[in-house]
């Protein structure tokens, strides 16, 4: 796979796909005015590994987009997100994979740091 910046797809900036061994388009990543039927569906695995061999500038553009993203989710959304995430944390402690930290570590830490 490899990723090209098609100008002729540019609405507004540049636009990068990622094509696949045959050549087929399989993502896109930027400002697009439209998409040809044969996009298929990335898996989120493949996309992340994908990106990651992106240049920095463009990985944290993404990332200031994906971020920009999160700051527009409706109230239910964000709601059923904190709750995934809460059920996620309170699963690996119940596990015991994660070591909790008092709040007393927690403060003294972040004191050492600010002097």
């Amino acid at each position: 796979m490899r990723w090209n910046t098609p100008r002729s797809l540019s609405n507004s900036g540049p636009t990068r796909s990622l094509q696949g061994e045959r050549g087929e388009v399989i993502g896109c990543i930027g400002k697009v005015r439209h998409f040809a039927p044969e996009v298929e569906t990335m898996d989120v695995e493949l996309l992340e590994r994908e990106v990651l061999k992106l240049p920095a500038e463009d990985r944290a553009r993404l990332a200031r987009e994906l971020l920009q993203s999160l700051d527009e989710l409706q109230p239910q959304e964000l709601d059923r997100l904190w709750l995934e995430e809460s059920s996620r944390r309170a699963a690996q402690i119940d596990a015991g994979e994660i070591d909790l930290v008092s709040a007393e570590e927690v403060d003294r830490k972040a004191r050492a740091l600010l002097r």
